[in-house]
């Protein structure tokens, strides 16, 4: 990585609390009494093994931490099987905590970009083509 975008990217890891904080973030830090963002997880794992694939010292703690928070999304925030409602649907994304705008939903793209994570663990997406 460029130098510029190198510090960046440290400084985000490591004040960010991407690699230390809850694998599921807060919708608003300043209220951690109230919704999660599964959708913002979501991204952060893409994000993170997207970095991971950067040779570099940290790269397995990347994956590492992508996978954990992964194995959290599936394990506790995902759909069950119900009529009217497909399971697997990425559950506890939220939009606009601070308006109260689409607290603890299914948001597309938290949907889009679980799958997306999940297909590059497997071996169905490249993230270096997305």
């Amino acid at each position: 990585m460029p130098g510029d975008l190198t510090v960046a990217v440290e400084r985000l890891l490591t004040e960010g609390g991407v690699l230390t904080g809850p694998l599921v973030p807060y919708a608003d830090t300043d209220r951690p009494d109230g919704p999660l963002d599964t959708s913002a997880a979501a991204i952060t794992a893409v994000a993170l093994l997207k970095l991971a694939r950067v040779p570099g010292p940290h790269a397995r703690t990347y994956a590492r931490r992508a996978g954990a928070i992964l194995e959290r999304l599936v394990r506790d925030h995902l759909s069950e099987p119900r009529p009217g409602r497909p399971a697997g649907m990425l559950l506890d994304g939220c939009y606009d905590a601070p308006r109260g705008l689409a607290v603890r939903h299914e948001l597309v793209w938290g949907d889009f970009f679980l799958a997306l994570a999940l297909a590059a663990l497997t071996g169905a997406a490249d993230l270096t083509q997305v």
